[in-house]
């Protein structure tokens, strides 16, 4: 028999006002969810505003749903591979503050982007020197992971810098229970070959920017990354962005990815990243539709 695999709640596609979110958990919770993550405009929140990780604990508790994942703040300034050497030092010792702030709470993974930042703005930058980056960054961060009890989850994305070939590589540079991946169903939708063989028309500033014009696309990137994968993003898409849309209105197989996928060895959890405040999505129909694809939760 199949182990249940908790499911959480992202909240995505646009910033949630502070007023907004006790409703917002009290309406996760009215529809059988059990856990919300903590999303990357939060996250940073919890050091820089003492007050709001009591506030954030506080309204959980009230509302009966437990905070259960991190998404780490991503960009520029906060990538693994960020080349900024003047903001590195800064930006591990805040990534380990919040880690520590996320186990605090009960977060079971800190899900975090290797960085598309530099590949598409910083052309001088080098594909190898991104690696060696986001490597030393990890070197820092998963000492303080270990002691912190939290696996940081690096995700899958879809530029150049950060696809699965990259996460992979990264992966398999270290051996910590501390490390593992977030397979982004999305993301690897997006990289993945058109199921009927015909050429992707893939925008200019995906092949372009993006991929400086090298593109590459990945038919295995679940196959590859699941030795790895401790939890994920479930959204769809059409293949031909990043649209976060409820599983059923893209071109994912559902029927096929989620038995593979909900057999990863190290699988913890699995979390829904469906923007459902950009699509009007109602949160029954998000609950309803997520417990069906992970199955009794």
């Amino acid at each position: 028999m199949m182990k249940k695999i908790p499911l959480t709640y992202l909240p995505c596609g646009r910033k949630v006002p502070d007023e907004w979110l006790p409703t917002l958990f009290a309406e996760f919770a009215a529809n059988g969810a059990e856990n919300i993550a903590i999303n990357e405009s939060m996250a940073p929140r919890l050091t820089a505003e003492p007050r709001f990780y009591a506030s954030l604990d506080r309204m959980a508790r009230e509302a009966g749903i437990r905070l259960f994942e991190m998404h780490a703040p991503f960009g520029e300034c906060w990538d693994l591979n960020c080349s900024v050497q003047s903001r590195r030092r800064k930006m591990v010792e805040e990534h380990i503050e919040i880690m520590n702030y996320a186990a605090e709470i009960g977060c079971r993974t800190y899900v975090i982007h290797v960085g598309a930042w530099d590949c598409i703005f910083r052309p001088e930058i080098s594909l190898e020197k991104m690696r060696d980056l986001a490597k030393e960054s990890l070197e820092r961060l998963l000492p303080a992971a270990e002691k912190a009890g939290i696996v940081i989850a690096v995700e899958n994305s879809f530029e150049m810098s950060n696809a699965p070939e990259e996460v992979l590589r990264l992966l398999k540079a270290f051996d910590s229970p501390a490390l593992g991946c977030c397979f982004d169903t999305g993301h690897a939708n997006y990289m993945a070959p058109s199921p009927d063989g015909r050429p992707k028309n893939y925008s200019e500033y995906q092949v372009n920017k993006a991929w400086r014009g090298h593109l590459v696309e990945e038919p295995e990137a679940l196959k590859k990354l699941l030795p790895w994968i401790v939890t994920c993003h479930l959204h769809d898409n059409n293949g031909l962005g990043d649209q976060h849309q409820l599983p059923g209105r893209g071109t994912i197989d559902w029927e096929k990815l989620m038995p593979e996928l909900l057999a990863a060895p190290r699988l913890v959890s699995c979390q829904s990243e469906v923007g459902f405040l950009l699509y009007n999505i109602p949160i029954r129909t998000l609950c309803e539709t997520m417990s069906r694809l992970v199955g009794g939760n």
